[in-house]
């Protein structure tokens, strides 16, 4: 294992020193992800622990509880809608069955998602909350998903409210291309290749299209967020955002290690033990 990891990060720094060119820092950050007093809290689809996950209901709450971010998902219905939900399934949420593609915005709105809730779509959701940050995660590997996202972004005047996150690489960099000026994450890839080159101190060869390292604490194994990451994190202009982090001694330690954002299904209480105070809800 230890030559399989060490082969893979071998590669990585070829691959960096010949063929990337290094990057002043990060492109200017539309939201303020920085703050020298407190921790962002980003609510996870919502703050799917306070309503049914990534429903009106689920953001109100949120909001109410002074989250700073609402963290949502995004998939493209049958007539070009963008709507907020998880899965590209209904089935897990609602009383439906069925693929989002394949159903028109109509019949999405019939679905009972719980509690009187019902499919949110993009547009609703901005008209809301006109001040609110949001944390938007393109689920669709489509091109067009990433288009009609800058489309409604800007016909609702959201540039400055919105960081655009997506798993798909090429999405993110059509996101870039066609919808600049709109801040964006980095892409799994982006993600992979920032933590590999920072364990052997070459993270500066790799150029920065994104402004926020979305992370979990640990993954395969791997310990992810460490005090070194986040500070070569920083150096490079880029936020650190913790994922998805519910149990209160994890907020308190991702806090400790100097990370930007915290994303939890448990907002209300990630501000209360962000405070210093003792989490009861």
């Amino acid at each position: 294992m230890r030559k399989f990891i060490l082969s893979i990060v071998a590669v990585v720094a070829i691959y960096g020193a010949l063929s990337l060119v290094p990057a002043s820092d990060a492109p200017p950050h539309q939201i303020d992800l920085f703050s020298a007093d407190r921790l962002m809290v980003i609510g996870h689809r919502g703050g799917s622990e306070l309503g049914p996950e990534n429903t009106m209901l689920a953001f109100s709450r949120a909001a109410e509880a002074g989250a700073d971010m609402l963290e949502l998902d995004l998939h493209l219905s049958l007539d070009g809608t963008l709507v907020i939900n998880h899965d590209a399934m209904v089935d897990r949420t609602s009383d439906g069955t069925g693929a989002i593609s394949r159903m028109g915005i109509n019949e999405l709105k019939q679905l009972d998602l719980g509690e009187g809730q019902h499919i949110v779509t993009l547009e609703e959701l901005f008209q809301a909350f006109p001040q609110m940050y949001f944390n938007v995660e393109l689920k669709s590997d489509q091109l067009i998903a990433s288009e009609t996202a800058c489309r409604v972004i800007h016909n609702n005047g959201m540039q400055r409210n919105v960081l655009v996150a997506s798993f798909h690489h090429h999405i993110l960099e059509h996101f870039r291309t066609t919808c600049a000026g709109v801040t964006t994450s980095l892409s799994e890839k982006e993600v992979r290749w920032f933590i590999y080159l920072s364990k052997i101190g070459l993270e500066n060869l790799l150029p920065i299209h994104g402004s926020a390292l979305q992370v979990p604490m640990t993954a395969e194994g791997w310990e992810i967020i460490t005090t070194d990451l986040v500070s070569k994190a920083h150096a490079r202009g880029l936020a650190v955002h913790a994922w998805t982090i519910n149990d209160p001694l994890q907020m308190q330690k991702v806090k400790l290690l100097g990370v930007d954002g915290l994303i939890t299904d448990y907002p209300a209480r990630a501000i209360t033990v962000m405070r210093g105070l003792t989490a009861d809800n």
